[in-house]
């Protein structure tokens, strides 16, 4: 029972493909960039380079007060729901604007705050394996760990049996 239980990444995905039915997004979900500078000025000529090109990494470095978080916010999808749910304007604004179309900035306390929406999958679509991944292997993990108690447990009472120890 102490043994080492392991999921290769390659079970996980047989396993998605197996039930990707079971797997459907039940709303929306969104990536986008969210940039938040301390004056207007900052914001307005962050949303110019965006508009020109400049790399994402490159702006945030320029104009962000919190360049890493922002970052890494922006490279992984989030349910409509959700996403800035402490922003209600700005969830509004990405529920409105299209796919590399830019919120006007806000001023939202002392800070100024604007939106860009890169990327949509609808309701009904099915999930990047990659967000499931980790998911998919602990729950694996798990089912094989059950199996092998419920085999250890059998051998337990066959063993019992076979000693006379149970009736």
């Amino acid at each position: 029972l102490g043994k080492d239980i392991t999921v290769t990444e390659n079970e996980a995905r047989i396993y998605y493909q197996e039930n990707k039915d079971s797997f459907v997004l039940e709303e929306r979900y969104i990536r986008f960039r969210h940039l938040i500078a301390s004056n207007f000025q900052d914001a307005n000529d962050a949303r110019i380079d965006i508009m020109k090109g400049i790399s994402w990494e490159i702006v945030l470095d320029n104009f962000s007060i919190n360049p890493d978080i922002a970052m890494r916010e922006s490279e992984r999808f989030w349910p409509e729901s959700v996403a800035l749910s402490n922003y209600e304007i700005l969830n509004r604004y990405l529920r409105l604007i299209g796919k590399s179309e830019i919120s006007i900035i806000e001023k939202i306390g002392n800070e100024y705050h604007f939106v860009q929406l890169l990327e949509e999958r609808s309701a009904g679509d099915h999930p990047d394996l990659e967000w499931l991944i980790d998911q998919i292997t602990d729950w694996l993990i798990l089912e094989k760990k059950r199996i092998a108690f419920n085999t250890y447990l059998k051998n337990l009472y066959l063993q019992a049996q076979a000693n006379n120890e149970i009736e």
